[in-house]
């Protein structure tokens, strides 16, 4: 189980490009109402297209309900990956990357 410190630590790794051309996202889940079985289960066991690498899912105490951070270098494998959840809950989808590269603040 990777700590907060190791995500962010790999996070900052990513965004370097030591991962090569790699993007972090990370998926928000809100389970639709009579989907949380079949929420679960996907969420547990989901289809994984080629070049989506899942580095972390959790399940979550409130709202949203559920996360999940993975890698891929496109982002048509990342919308291939997401579209499968449709069915069982709300999602929003981000591009993470640590604060220190972002440049329009010092």
């Amino acid at each position: 189980m990777k700590t907060v410190n190791q995500l962010k630590n790999y996070i900052y790794i990513c965004s370097n490009q030591l991962c090569g051309n790699h993007m972090l996202f990370v998926t928000f889940f809100e389970t639709l109402p009579g989907k949380n079985t079949k929420a679960i289960k996907l969420l547990k066991n989901p289809v994984t297209p080629e070049g989506v690498k899942i580095v972390r899912s959790l399940g979550m105490f409130g709202q949203p309900d559920a996360m999940i951070i993975f890698e891929t270098d496109c982002e048509k494998s990342a919308s291939d990956f997401v579209v499968q959840f449709t069915e069982v809950a709300n999602i929003k989808t981000s591009l993470a990357f640590p604060m220190e590269s972002m440049r329009w603040t010092q």
